[in-house]
Parts: C-alpha cells; sequence; structure tokens
C-alpha cells in the first residue's frame, strides 16, 4: 500500500516536523508582541515623565529668567521698582523649586508606589525573573509528553 511506503512515511514526517516548526515561530511571534507591549509602556511611562518635567521645571525657569531680564532693564532707571520685582522674582523661583521637587518627588512615588525601596526592589526582582524565564521558554524547542 502507498502509506507503508518509505516516501510516504517521510513526507509524513516532514510535515510533523513543519507543523513542529510552525507552532514554535508562532509562539515566538507571541511573545515577541508580549515583550513589544510591556516596553511600548516603559517608553509610554518615561515620555509622560519627560513631559511632565518639562512642564514643570523647564517652563518655570524660562519664566523665572523673563522675570530677572525684566529686572536688569528695569534697574538702571528705577532701582526701587527693580528691587521689588527682584523680590517677586526670588519668591517665584522659590516656588519654581518647590514645584520641581515636588514634581520629582511626584515620579519617584509613582514608581515605587505606595511600598518601600525593598518591596520595589522585590517586585522588579519578580518582573526581571519573570522576563528571563519568558525569554528562556522561547529559545527552547516545544517540548511534547
Amino acid at each position: 500500500m502507498y502509506y507503508q511506503t518509505v516516501w510516504f512515511r517521510l513526507s509524513g514526517l516532514a510535515a510533523f516536523l513543519a507543523l513542529l516548526w510552525g507552532l514554535y515561530q508562532v509562539r515566538l511571534r507571541q511573545l515577541a508582541r508580549e515583550f513589544n507591549a510591556g516596553l511600548e509602556g516603559r517608553v509610554n511611562e518615561r515620555t509622560r515623565i519627560a513631559r511632565e518635567l518639562h512642564d514643570s521645571l523647564l517652563q518655570g525657569v524660562q519664566g523665572l529668567t523673563f522675570r530677572l531680564q525684566a529686572v536688569y532693564e528695569l534697574f538702571p532707571e528705577r532701582p526701587t521698582e527693580a528691587i521689588e520685582a527682584l523680590k517677586i522674582a526670588l519668591d517665584r523661583g522659590d516656588k519654581v523649586i518647590i514645584e520641581s521637587r515636588d514634581t520629582v518627588s511626584d515620579l519617584r512615588q509613582s514608581e515605587v508606589g505606595d511600598s518601600n525601596i525593598g518591596q520595589a526592589l522585590t517586585a522588579l526582582g519578580e518582573e526581571l525573573a519573570a522576563q528571563s524565564d519568558t525569554m528562556s521558554r522561547a529559545h527552547r524547542w516545544p517540548v511534547f509528553r
């Protein structure tokens, strides 16, 4: 019979191996999608942090620079008004520093959450171990039992 021939058995074995290879490739793509989704989440979080820092720190410093420039131009003609404007600018500088500290503090707290550093490190270690385990499984051949 045709199914008893060597060629039929070899083509059946080749089809089975091709199926295994296809399943392996599907699993690799699935793991790559999961990894990329996690990476995209981290990039989005870092972008949010950069925007937050830009909005609070850089714009505050730029506004303070404009105020100091106005004081500089006011000084030769009206020194008493310049001193008052300088006091206002210094107060604004203090506010910028406080806002910047609060922003950076909030960013750190959002990364760590309400937990302490020990819990944060434990969570990070578990996340890295899970990623390492997932990636090491992706590079092994599937085991069928």
